[in-house]
Formats: C-alpha cells, sequence, structure tokens
C-alpha cells in the first residue's frame, strides 16, 4: 500500500514535470519569435513576457494566447504599449468571437489599416462588432471575418464601418450564407465603385463581362439617381445605396435586375438584391452599432471573464508562469544537451 501510494506521488511529479517542460518550451518558441520581430535580446523580451504572462491571468487566457497576439503588433512596428493595449483588444475579440487570438489580431489589423483607426480607438471596433453580435442572427468571428476582407474598398467607397456592419448582418441573416462570402461580395461591389471613381471607362466583372462606366450611369439615370455631384466628383456609395433604396420597391423587376447587374455583377446581383430588400434591417444594425459604446468591454467581463473557461486559462497562465519561474531554459537544455 505504501509503494502504490509512494508511486501515485511519483507518477503526479512526472506529469507535472512533464507539462512544465512542454509549458517552458511553447513560451520559449514564443519568445524566439518575438525577437525576430522586434529585435530585442532574449532577457528583454523574457521580461516583457513576464507582464504578459499578468495581463494573460487577468484576461482569461494562456500566455501562449497573448505572445501570439503580441507578435502579431510587434511585426507591425507598434512600440510596447501600442501592443499591450493591441493585446487586451484582440483576446477580447478572440474570446467573444471564439476564435484564435491571431486570427483575432489579423481580423483587427485589416480594419484598424482600412478605416485608418488609431489604437486608442480600436476597442470602437470590438463595440460595434459585439453590439450587432447581440442583436442579429450572424456572430461576432463572421462580423469580424466578412469586415476584414472589405474595410479599405468600403473606405475608399465612403462607407462607414457601422454601415458596413449594417450591411454584412442584412445580407448575412437574408442569405445564410459564409459572412467570409459576404465580404468577398461587398469588396467587389465596392471595388466597382472605385474603378468608377478612377475615370475607368470599362469595367470588367468577375466573370469577364466588360460594362462600361457610361453604361453604368445611364442606368442609374434612367431611375433618377446621379452618381456624381459634379462633372469631377462622385458620390460616396452609402448616399448612392440610400437613394438606391428608397426607390427599390417602386422599381420593376427589369430595372432592379439592371441596376443590380451594373452596381455588382453577375455573380453578386443576388446578394446585392438582397441588400436593398433587407435595407431597413442595414440601417437598424448601424444604429446599434453607433450607439454601441462600451458592449465588448462589459460583454467581456459579464460573461466571459465569469465563466469556467476564463478561470481554467486562467488558472493555466499562472502555471506557465510557475514554471518558467521554477525551469529556466538553460537548466532544459543543459538535460537535453547531457543527454
Amino acid at each position: 500500500a505504501k509503494f502504490g501510494g509512494y508511486l501515485e506521488v511519483f507518477q503526479a511529479i512526472k506529469q507535472g514535470a512533464q507539462e512544465a517542460v512542454q509549458a517552458i518550451k511553447e513560451i520559449d518558441d514564443a519568445i524566439v519569435d518575438l525577437q525576430i520581430a522586434s529585435g530585442e535580446s532574449y532577457e528583454n523580451v523574457r521580461q516583457m513576457v513576464t507582464g504578459w504572462n499578468s495581463m494573460a491571468k487577468s484576461l482569461g487566457s494562456s500566455t501562449v494566447e497573448v505572445l501570439k497576439a503580441s507578435d502579431t503588433w510587434l511585426r507591425q512596428g507598434k512600440s510596447v504599449s501600442e501592443a499591450n493595449e493591441l493585446i487586451q483588444q484582440s483576446m477580447v475579440l478572440s474570446k467573444l468571437g471564439q476564435i484564435d487570438s491571431d486570427d483575432a489580431s489579423t481580423y483587427l489589423t485589416a480594419m484598424i489599416n482600412g478605416f485608418h483607426v488609431a489604437t486608442d480607438e480600436v476597442s470602437s471596433l470590438n463595440d460595434a462588432i459585439s453590439s450587432i453580435d447581440m442583436s442579429s442572427a450572424v456572430d461576432a468571428a463572421g462580423l469580424a471575418e466578412a469586415t476584414s476582407r472589405v474595410a479599405a474598398s468600403a473606405d475608399l467607397a465612403g462607407v462607414s464601418l457601422e454601415r458596413l456592419l449594417g450591411y454584412e448582418a442584412a445580407i448575412g441573416e437574408a442569405s445564410q450564407e459564409s459572412m467570409s462570402v459576404i465580404g468577398n461580395s461587398l469588396k467587389t461591389v465596392f471595388q466597382k465603385l472605385g474603378s468608377i471613381k478612377a475615370g475607368n471607362l470599362e469595367l470588367i466583372d468577375e466573370d469577364g463581362t466588360v460594362t462600361t462606366l457610361s453604361d453604368v450611369e445611364t442606368v442609374f439615370k434612367n431611375i433618377g439617381i446621379p452618381l456624381r455631384d459634379s462633372i469631377n466628383e462622385f458620390r460616396d456609395y452609402g448616399d448612392i445605396l440610400d437613394d438606391l433604396a428608397a426607390k427599390w420597391s417602386n422599381l420593376s423587376s427589369v430595372q432592379q435586375s439592371a441596376v443590380s447587374q451594373v452596381a455588382a455583377g453577375t455573380f453578386q446581383a443576388n446578394r446585392f438584391k438582397l441588400l436593398m430588400e433587407n435595407y431597413d434591417k442595414a440601417l437598424e444594425y448601424e444604429q446599434i452599432a453607433l450607439g454601441a459604446d462600451g458592449t465588448a468591454a462589459a460583454k467581456f467581463e459579464d460573461a466571459y471573464l465569469n465563466s469556467i473557461e476564463a478561470k481554467t486559462k486562467s488558472l493555466q497562465a499562472a502555471f506557465e508562469g510557475l514554471s518558467t519561474n521554477l525551469i529556466s531554459r538553460d537548466s532544459i537544455n543543459g538535460v537535453l544537451e547531457a543527454t
């Protein structure tokens, strides 16, 4: 009986040691990646990791998850203080959207660059996404992915983040398609307008169909919607779509098809029609997003941080911190070299 008891103790020690070594290895791999990204020494990065371990515990995340997010931001040349703010927003989106932290960082990067969002305003992106996630039949992960695909094109077309999220949610609810497909669809539509704004006389659709600029303007002019504010200035696409939605129900099916064809192309015409038919819903979601200040932080604190997953991740982060403090990389390397 004594021997059996001792054996269980030794097995527990062995398992704990193996888990500790594995945790140290994963963190060491992340430190090396961060060294390459930041150009800092191993010891400097290790000191930063100590702070990120504390952040991980407070955010209900593992240290490795936080390090993956930090790698994305440091590789973009962000300072440590900027990276710390962005890491927190990555973790909020990651947990609310149930996606990997590096994917969350990638999506936020595209949105930040596309809409030219300052570091201290990034929380507003999560607020807008979270508010529509709570109000619609589309989730935060899908909205984030779709928006990341179309952000730059939407901004060039004069469509705001909140309006874009409304468009995505309205089409997503009506079609029940993948949000990545919807993001690419809207990207195609906005890029077409971008070609018009650039003065391209010929517009080539995804299927190779060539439409002339004059044809597009003629179709819209025939239903009483101008594309230009003046001879040399095109209107923002959001304003054009507002005017079109107001007239949509009064257009014949032939006119609706013609407008959808020139505005979105053959492959995206049906999704464009869905947007027009659900435009009121899109505007409703836009207003929800505009009034979403603090939504993501509140949802994260009230829902996620009180979950079993958050407590488990915090415990994991504590174990990772303990392991790296008790066992050094040099001691493991020494054992490996000796072996």
